[in-house]
């Protein structure tokens, strides 16, 4: 017989009392943490008793974020990760095509600041095509984390255009792009 809180516990969809005393709960929530008895009697008669407290970790949420569509080399760019739902204390951190970038990093011109506990920005001042790639920004809180990742598409710039214009209709030009 398992027991919450001097409740019985039946089994269910999410519930379920094995034979050995084992009790499996799915999806796990928080209306579930607390103390947990289990007694046991034998065919004889006797009897054995067993406590066990369980917490449940929330999972962390994260509000999505996006660069823009229409990123230019030379222009600037800033997004931020919050955390909408998690335990604390709560861990942030960003990655470059699954490599970390630290706090406070200045490295290739991207700079990562912490807002407090729930939130981290990644700013770039000045956009360049070597910024383009997948930014993640991971949470780690207590058992539990969450990621969620942003793709940053960087276009050309257009350094100078030669048009030539010929005979009748003939229009003939060439552009440079870094």
């Amino acid at each position: 017989m398992l027991k919450e809180d001097s409740t019985v516990l039946t089994g269910g969809q999410r519930l379920a009392d094995h034979r050995n005393g084992t009790l499996s709960v799915a999806q796990a929530a928080k209306g579930d943490q607390g103390w947990y008895h289990c007694e046991v009697i034998g065919g004889q008669g006797e009897k054995a008793m067993g406590s066990l407290y369980v917490r449940v970790v929330e999972r962390p949420v994260i509000n999505p974020f996006i660069f823009g569509d229409e990123l230019m080399e030379g222009m600037r760019t800033m997004v931020v990760c919050t955390v909408l739902a998690g335990e604390s204390p709560i861990n942030i951190l960003w990655l470059k095509d699954s490599m970390p970038l630290l706090h406070s990093e200045h490295r290739d011109g991207v700079h990562v600041t912490n807002l407090g506990e729930f939130a981290s920005s990644l700013t770039i001042p000045s956009v360049s095509r070597y910024h383009a790639g997948n930014y993640t920004c991971l949470v780690a809180s207590g058992a539990a984390q969450a990621s969620y990742t942003a793709i940053m598409n960087v276009k050309g710039k257009i350094m100078g255009c030669i048009i030539k214009q010929g005979g009748s209709l003939l229009i003939d030009v060439k552009c440079n792009a870094e």
